[in-house]
């Protein structure tokens, strides 16, 4: 049998006859003995490939000579691994040694393979320099990051939701309120009447690094407040969303959420104070890849958003200049979980984890300063916009952290990929007023920190009565 470039020969069994390989020989596909009653022969494109559990591991057995090259690619399970030995090739003979050796050596401890004149072995031992005591070593699941990363995603897709409707209250509608309103508080809602508002979000996130996530996130968003004196509002605001994840190592993942709560906005003088409170229900699909297969699962989770505004909007002749401080907080909840992963072979279930309940909070004070200037063009009101600001994480744990069991009983924390406290932010935003009760309006938000970047574009319309 000749196992070609870029073909692959995998599952356990007996196969009668010689075998050369040029591509990747993957003996027991996930755990299990391939016999070959005949010779072996790897060249130097060949790649033998093996799985390996705390307890268990794929073998290759030769009856003729075993001819030994290229590469031996270890997959680890998650799981505490002991000191131990593994026999890995056996053969009537064995020439050769691999040259290149990849996979995840348990941590802490150190790995060699040894040869003799008719076997091939895994050794784990303890790293040189340590003390006696340190004869264990922990593999953590492949593509860990994927939990954590997908959770941060809707983090931030939350807070472009709560800004957007933080500043419900400062949207231009100068054009229908009240004279006495209009010198000093061009753009603010302060006696205009009840109002509905609308607007579609598009952005893509960025969690660079090894380890990162390139997201794009869709959604929905909208409500409507009622004027319940000259100066205050109060409202009702939801909205649907999905977030779309993938990894460099293939993992991928999806939450569909749906969200819904109150907001509120006064005019107290020469301020302007909004409020929101939101909560959301999310349904995560993880896909993580294992080096074996993609193991599957779809936990819950949950959300529970706040955030309070002041701005103090002031009139500079032909423009506007609007500073804003507030505070965003958000606590959001993974559901626990257990991972399927679809095979045939009986020892698969050593690379699946278990999820627990793991939460995140985020409290992020934030300060942002906005210009506009309004100009008619053919009888139409336009109001251009930029924005400037920075928010900064207090909260000690800058990114989830996701809890798991592996199948041995080893506990795992998981996190996202690093990122720093601190986010800049820049906007820019053209609203169009044809009339005196309805307008249009465009946005862009950036959002750019240390290894993360979040790119947004809405368009919205809005409604007074």
């Amino acid at each position: 049998m000749d196992v070609q470039n870029r073909g692959t020969l995998r599952g356990h069994g007996t196969i009668v006859g010689d075998v050369t390989s040029d591509g990747i020989v993957w003996s027991g596909g996930s755990m299990g003995t391939l016999t070959i009653r005949g010779n072996y022969t790897q060249s130097a494109d060949g790649t033998l490939q093996l799985d390996v559990t705390p307890t268990q591991f794929s073998m290759l057995k030769v009856s003729g000579h075993a001819s030994l090259a290229g590469t031996l690619d270890l997959i680890f399970a998650p799981g505490t691994y002991a000191t131990s030995k593994f026999p890995l090739v056996q053969a009537g003979s064995l020439s050769g040694t691999f040259s290149t050796v990849t996979g995840t050596v348990p941590g802490s401890l150190d790995s060699q393979i040894n040869y003799s004149a008719t076997a091939a072995e895994l050794v784990l031992m303890q790293e040189s320099g340590t003390q006696g005591s340190a004869t264990r070593g922990w593999v953590i699941p492949l593509d860990s990051s994927l939990f954590g990363n997908l959770m941060r995603s809707i983090n931030l897709a939350g807070q472009q939701d709560m800004g957007s409707v933080l500043d419900v209250a400062l949207m231009s509608h100068d054009v229908q309120c009240k004279a006495d309103h209009a010198p000093a508080m061009q753009n603010v809602s302060s006696a205009c009447g009840n109002g509905a508002w609308v607007q579609y979000t598009g952005s893509n996130i960025s969690l660079d690094g090894a380890n990162g996530l390139n997201s794009t996130t869709f959604g929905l968003l909208g409500g409507a407040d009622y004027a319940v004196s000259d100066l205050v509002h109060v409202g009702l605001q939801a909205g649907v969303g999905q977030v779309n994840g993938s990894d460099k190592l293939g993992g991928n993942g999806r939450a569909d959420n749906v969200h819904g709560g109150l907001y509120a906005y006064a005019d107290a003088g020469p301020t302007v104070l909004s409020a929101v409170v939101d909560t959301m229900h999310s349904d995560y699909h993880f896909n993580r890849i294992t080096g074996i297969g993609t193991a599957t699962s779809a936990p819950g989770g949950h959300m529970l958003s706040a955030a309070l505004q002041a701005a103090w909007p002031v009139q500079l002749a032909q423009w506007q200049l609007t500073p804003k401080v507030g505070v965003l907080y958000q606590q959001q909840t993974l559901d626990g979980f257990g991972e399927a992963l679809n095979s045939t072979n009986p020892e698969a279930s050593s690379f699946p984890v278990d999820g627990t309940r793991s939460r995140y909070t985020t409290l992020q004070p934030y300060a942002v300063m906005a210009l506009e200037h309004s100009f008619v063009a053919h009888g139409v009101t336009y109001v251009p916009e930029v924005n400037l600001g920075y928010r900064y994480d207090t909260h000690n744990a800058v990114t989830p952290i996701v809890q798991v069991t592996a199948q041995d009983g080893t506990l795992f924390d998981l996190p996202s990929a690093a990122q720093g406290r601190g986010m800049g932010m820049a906007s820019a935003r053209i609203t169009t007023q044809a009339s005196a009760s309805w307008s249009l309006y465009a946005d862009y938000q950036g959002f750019f920190g240390s290894r993360l970047h979040d790119n947004a574009l809405s368009v919205g319309f809005t409604k007074r009565f």
